[in-house]
């Protein structure tokens, strides 16, 4: 018995799946872990010494770097971790994130907001979407 064959009928494609597997790239996970690392250890250096309310200011310079070499989500997820690391671990009361001094309060405000804002600005744009020109 002989089938028939309809020439007008599309062809079944082959489908390869492997190809449409998504990418996950782990990158900005070793910059957010940098992060962390770094903010552990100002904190464990710089916790008896004068001048600590600075701290989360000169740290902008870790999260900018971050930022520039792992990307927008690395600076994002450290410049979160640094915050809560500073805030519970380095300011007074201790193991709490509360801090009571209003300057190192508002310093660690300014890190958070100066390490989201920079790491957007700095961060490198993707290989297929070049900046706009105006």
């Amino acid at each position: 018995m002989e089938q028939a064959v309809c020439e007008n009928a599309p062809r079944a494609e082959r489908v390869d799946f492997r190809r449409n597997k998504p990418t996950v790239s782990w990158h900005w996970m070793a910059g957010a872990v940098i992060c962390t690392g770094a903010a552990a250890m100002m904190t464990a250096i710089f916790s008896d010494r004068s001048g600590r309310e600075m701290l989360p200011l000169v740290f902008l310079a870790v999260i900018t770097l971050v930022a520039v070499y792992f990307g927008v989500v690395a600076g994002v997820i450290g410049s979160l971790a640094a915050a809560v690391i500073f805030s519970i671990f380095l300011f007074p009361p201790l193991g709490s994130p509360i801090v009571n001094d209003i300057s190192e309060r508002a310093n660690v405000g300014w890190m958070l907001l100066g390490g989201l804002a920079l790491s957007y600005l700095f961060a490198p744009h993707p290989p297929g979407n070049p900046p706009r020109q105006q």
